[in-house]
């Protein structure tokens, strides 16, 4: 099999940490059995994948199975459904996740394969972390992007975190499926017959697929950067200003509040001075598991400090309950306006 200039670059990586963000069946899963192969033939090496399903992790079991039968049949000591173990000693085994990761507790691992991490519950990454504790081990993780937070909360998804790489940890690929139809290189296996039927393919599934759905299957974007009016990269360039030491009683402040209760979801105040025509944003809080009460107390306690021009506030759902008491206060009442977003 001829590999992709993309493919090779992951096999050869050495990076301990690697990750594939990409569309649908551009081969993920076959350049890391390939790189799972290569490593365990390499050294004596202890290999511990998760897979979303079990017909899943038998999957990946299979193909680097097929791969050692290809040339390397005799350094093969035992195969399995769920694991390879080869003559040197090296292994791999395949769990699927479940909901607890619980399936992986027990192991050590020399290399974690987190095979479409997007879609783990998280508490299976808390479960499977600690089997590279003693061996200072590698990761690799390849997934369709599924979305950027937890069950629409704003806490990140680990596979987000990954991927957003903040503090330089991993070493990102990121892969759509047209790129890689369109690039991959003619061969006795993939003709152009192939790659034509490829690409009507992709255009029939785009014309009846919905933008969001073609777009994070094929394209391998984040379904809240579907639905996003603006993208990461821009609202980050336009985050420039310095949070003020001080607060000016000359100076007029707005606040923005989304409510949010007990649940996961976070409560936001979102401060912002008016400088001639336009809004500088000054001051940023969230609360965590707080009572409306509690928030409206948070609203009043933050209007004493910066006497606020105009408090809006999302007022569907719970941030009603807020809206009515700033609504009955002389205080607030007449600067209070609600803002639906749905």
């Amino acid at each position: 099999m001829k590999y992709d200039g993309w493919q090779q670059d992951i096999i050869k990586d050495v990076s301990k940490y690697i990750l594939l963000c990409k569309g649908r069946q551009i081969g993920g899963t076959t350049v890391f059995s390939e790189k799972a192969k290569n490593r365990m033939l390499e050294k004596k090496t202890s290999i511990l994948v998760g897979s979303i399903t079990e017909e899943q992790a038998k999957l990946v079991i299979l193909m680097v199975k097929d791969k050692l039968l290809e040339k390397h049949r005799s350094q093969i000591a035992e195969t399995r459904l769920t694991s390879i173990t080869l003559k040197n000693g090296s292994e791999i085994r395949s769990r699927p996740v479940g909901t607890m990761g619980d399936a992986f507790r027990g192991f050590t691992a020399d290399i974690n394969w987190f095979n479409e991490g997007s879609k783990w519950p998280e508490l299976a990454f808390v479960s499977i972390m600690p089997t590279l504790m003693t061996t200072g081990g590698d990761i690799w993780m390849d997934s369709t992007p599924f979305g950027k937070y937890i069950n629409g909360t704003t806490k990140k998804t680990f596979f987000f975190k990954c991927f957003e790489n903040l503090d330089k940890t991993w070493k990102i690929y990121y892969k759509t499926s047209p790129d890689v139809i369109k690039n991959r290189e003619i061969t006795e296996e993939w003709t152009k017959e192939k790659r034509k039927a490829s690409l009507k393919f992709l255009k029939y599934q785009e014309a009846i697929l919905s933008n969001l759905e073609y777009r994070q299957e094929y394209m391998g974007e984040f379904m809240d950067e579907v639905n996003q009016w603006f993208p990461d990269e821009l609202i980050r360039k336009q985050m420039t200003e310095e949070r003020p030491q001080n607060i000016f009683k000359d100076r007029e402040y707005y606040l923005g509040v989304d409510v949010a209760r007990m649940g996961e979801d976070e409560s936001s105040f979102e401060i912002f001075e008016l400088r001639k025509e336009h809004l500088y944003q000054v001051e940023n809080q969230i609360t965590k598991k707080t009572t409306l009460p509690q928030t409206y107390d948070h609203i009043l306690g933050l209007h004493k400090l910066y006497d606020f021009e105009k408090i809006l506030i999302d007022s569907e759902g719970i941030g009603v309950g807020v809206f009515d008491w700033l609504m009955v206060n002389d205080d607030t009442k007449r600067i209070t306006i609600p803002i639906d977003n749905s």
